[in-house]
Order: structure tokens, then sequence, then C-alpha cells
């Protein structure tokens, strides 16, 4: 039985900064100001597992889970912007209820060489929205809640089928293999119609099957080789459904299409001596209909499709102890990333379907870089963990390298490494477990951009990262 609760009310949104914004990273837009933007967010949810063995080869678990996510977010959209009846003002207000449900049966036994294991199963989901939007502004006073501008109620209904197996066909040889079927179905119920806002009801359904092999080989004690395949389907979620992708429309994105992929991973693991291990993959991915960010303006994102990207790579991790409380942990990951198709886009204010020059919509050609992704990242840690493991120190080096902040790639936020150390104490009292941690991110007080808003309309693509920062925890857990 599981049970949680989030409350994190008015969390402030700077947004993001200009090029030249940046030269002053503390500093947020006049308008983020003016408007006061600022998210809350609670969630509550309740689970239940249960696992139980019927008979020696028979096993079923079921999970239930219920919950609710309320959010209210004041963006920056300014005053003139609402004007249009089809404006969802500048306002969102997020009511969501959902519940599902997973059945599994898992069969095992011995099949010629090795174990056999099937997994069938099932799930359902059903998730309740009640959107609404309202205006930032009451008057001249603006940050406050004003007139209702959308009212809508949505619905989204999720069925799965699924199964997976497992054998080990040799000694040294395994087989897997899994299957899934998805259907999802979306309903909404405009509530706010008005003039020049018709109603935007609707409904939209998506389904696909996603298959997956892949083959596991032994070639020693210390050396395993393996090789997978699967399909992906990957259907919209419900804020990239959330606004029209034509800012003089209002209601859901309903035309929006799920991406569907195809990939493959070889890879090895080698283990030459106990305290040492080597990890090595590099994988493809091919995906169409690929969901992309159409534009970002005052913290509101709109989505489309923009057709065939591909991702490769490799990934490396190593671990190795070379005494008894000191270990070394690195990993590196190569990303290639890019557009395979040309497409337009019109992400600028100043942008639209039918402006000239600096207002036409921009061309992205094929072998254009993914916004948002780096092409490298790295990690290496040093840690100290004495016997008995009754405490924990490290310290903690990051990087990646630059990322690209628009699909036509115009800028790119800069590379950037950075180094954190942290410790922790553990205490066993009877049933109880006492945590108490220290951790200080950003040592050297290293200015830098710790993540981009991908196609910002005004620009503002960089949100600078966290200056040296301080986390300090306590945790108790009682084991019954």
């Amino acid at each position: 039985l599981v049970a949680n609760s989030v409350r994190m009310p008015d969390a402030q949104d700077p947004q993001g900064l200009t090029r030249a914004g940046l030269a002053t990273p503390r500093q947020v837009p006049a308008s983020v100001l003016a408007f006061d933007t600022r998210k809350s967010t609670a969630q509550s949810q309740l689970g239940l597992t249960l696992d139980q063995r019927i008979a020696p080869e028979h096993s079923i678990k079921l999970a239930a889970w219920n919950g609710s996510r309320n959010i209210t977010q004041f963006l920056s959209t300014t005053i003139g912007a609402q004007t249009p009846a089809t404006s969802a003002g500048g306002v969102i207000d997020l009511d969501r209820s959902y519940h599902g449900l997973d059945a599994r049966y898992t069969f095992t036994r011995k099949l010629a060489n090795g174990p056999f294991i099937v997994h069938l199963g099932t799930s359902a989901e059903r998730l309740t929205e009640d959107r609404r939007g309202f205006e930032n502004f009451i008057g001249t006073r603006t940050g406050v809640q004003g007139r209702l501008r959308r009212d809508e109620n949505n619905r989204l209904a999720s069925n799965n089928l699924y199964a997976q197996a497992q054998w080990w066909m040799l000694e040294s040889t395994a087989l897997h293999a899994g299957w899934r079927s998805n259907r999802i179905q979306l309903r909404s119920e405009d509530r706010f119609i008005a003039a020049g806002n018709p109603n935007d009801s609707g409904s939209v359904s998506y389904s696909g099957s996603t298959p997956v092999v892949g083959i596991l080989h032994n070639l020693s004690d210390t050396l395993n080789v393996y090789a997978s395949w699967g399909r992906g389907f990957d259907a919209p979620t419900m804020n990239e459904v959330a606004y029209n992708p034509n800012s003089a429309l209002s209601g859901l994105n309903l035309g929006l299409q799920a991406a569907r992929s195809q990939q493959w991973e070889l890879g090895f693991k080698w283990n030459p001596q106990a305290n040492t291990s080597l990890n090595l993959a590099v994988f493809d991915a091919q995906t169409s209909n690929e969901i992309v960010v159409l534009s970002n303006n005052s913290g509101r994102s709109r989505f489309q499709n923009a057709g065939r990207t591909s991702r490769r790579g490799l990934e490396a991790a190593f671990e190795h102890s070379f005494a008894p409380a000191w270990q070394v942990r690195s990993s590196l990951t190569y990303l290639d990333a890019r557009y395979n198709e040309a497409f337009t886009s019109c992400y600028l204010t100043t942008c639209s379907a039918t402006g000239t020059g600096a207002n036409a919509p921009r061309l992205v050609t094929a072998g254009s870089r993914l916004p948002g992704t780096s092409r490298l990242n790295a990690f290496a840690e040093l840690l100290y963990k004495p016997k008995g493991h009754w405490m924990e120190a490290s310290l903690e080096w990051r990087a990646s390298s630059k990322v690209a902040v628009d699909d036509i790639n115009s800028d790119d936020a800069a590379g950037y490494g950075s180094l954190a150390a942290r410790i922790a104490f553990k205490q066993q009292i009877g049933s109880w477990q006492l945590t108490q941690s220290l951790r200080v991110d950003n040592l050297a007080n290293r200015r830098y951009v710790g993540s981009v808003i991908v196609n910002q309309a005004n620009s503002q693509f960089f949100e600078p990262g966290q200056a040296r920062s301080l986390l300090a925890t306590l945790s108790a857990q009682y084991r019954f």
C-alpha cells in the first residue's frame, strides 16, 4: 500500500532570458514581474499492489491506483494578446482525477535446457480533466485572476494488452520477446461557447502495437553480448494537445498524430574482475511523425508533427573499486539527433503563415539538430563508502556539450561542466533507519545555461543554471 501527497504553492516562474540577458543571469524579463508568473501544484495518490503465487508455476499480480492533480499557473501573456475571442486567457486552471488497474498472470517452468517465463497482462486507465482559462488581469491590475475565457471537460481512456516471454534456450543463450497493444481515446466537451469562440467539442483516438525481440549470449563467465529490436508508439500527452497549433483558433489540438519509431541496440557487459565492470551499447532509433514544439510563448506551449527524425549514438559506463571503501564510476553518452525531413517552423511572435521577410515561416532543413539535445554528456564520481555503509561521501563531475535552442539551429546554449559534493550518514535504531545528508552543487559557482526553452517566441531561450547551492535532508524510515 502506497500513499503520497505533494503541495507546492506559488512556485515562482522566472521563464527564460535572451542571449543579451545572460550577462545578468539573476534578472527576469519585465513581463514576469508585471504578471507575477507563478505555478501552484497539488497532487495526491493512493496505490495498492497484490502479488500472489497460486501454484508452483502460476502467479498473479494486481495493481490499482487512484489520484488527483490540481494546477494553477499564472502566465505572462500580455493584455493585448488576450483580446481575440479565441484566446484562452493568461491563467491555466486544471483539475485532474485519474484511476487505473493492471492485472498480470505469470507462468514459469523449465523448458528444454532452461527456465521459460511468460507474462500475460492487461491494463486500463481513466483520466478526467476540467480545464479552465482565465484572464490574468482585472482592469489595469495584472497578475490576478480575471474573467473566464476557457472551460472544457476532457476525458481520456487508455486500454492495453501485453505479453512478454523469456527463455534460456541454451545454458548460455536467452531469448526475449514482447508485444503490447495500445488504444487511447480522448473526448473533449466545450463548455465555453461565445461570439467568435465556437463549440470546440470533439474526439480523437490513437492505437498501435509495439513488438520487441532480443537475444543475450554469455561468451564467457565475465562477458555477455546482446542485441535487441523493437517498435515504439508515442501518443500525444494531454499537455501536448492542450492548445490548437493555430493561435487564432481555440480548443484542443485534435489533429496531432502519434509518433511511431523503430529502434535497435547492440551491446556488451564485461566484468573482467569482481571489482570492475564495463558496459557499452550502440543504438539507432528512427521516428516518423515526431512530436515537436511548434512554439513556446509566455509559458504556454503548442506542438506539431515534424516528419522523420533519427537518433544514433552510443553509451558507455565504467565502474572500478580500487580499495575496499573506494570506488570510481563514470559514464559517457554520445547522441546524434537530427531531423531527416525538411519542414517549416513559425514560432516567433511576429511570424504568420502568410508573413513575408522576417515574419515568414522559416525552413528547417533536413539534417538540422534536434533542439534541446546535447551531443555529449559525461559523468564521473569518486565514491567513499566504508565497511558497514554507515556513511557515504562522493565528489561528482557532470558535463554537457552545447544545445541548439530552436529547430533552425539559430543559436546554442554553450556546453558546461559542474562539480558537486555530497555526504550522508545512516543509523539503524531498532526498526528505525535514520538518514542525514548534505549536498553542494556547482562547487565552483560557475555561470552556465542549465536548460533551454525550445522555440521560445521572444527568443528568451536560455534558463540559467543554479548558482552554488546547498541541500540538506533528514529522513526516517520504520520497517514493520
